[in-house]
């Protein structure tokens, strides 16, 4: 079955049958060692994806911090 087969499918279930997919895949995740996923306004991301920004975002306002000194 192709993913819009899947995706299609889906769409006609319930809430409930939805969610019990949505922990079914986390479940999947966690045992492949894949990494949380996030689900927001803003998309997709994963955890390590999440790490990146911060950690990109924590150089940029200690860089800002020192340069104020």
């Amino acid at each position: 079955m192709s993913l819009p087969e899947i995706t299609s499918a889906v769409a006609e279930w319930s809430t409930e049958e939805i969610l019990a997919l949505e922990q079914s895949l986390h479940q999947i995740l966690r045992q492949r060692g894949a990494g949380l996923v996030y689900l927001d306004d803003y998309g997709t991301a994963t955890d390590a994806q999440l790490l990146s920004e911060a950690d990109a975002a924590f150089a940029a306002y200690d860089a800002a911090e020192a340069d104020a000194k």
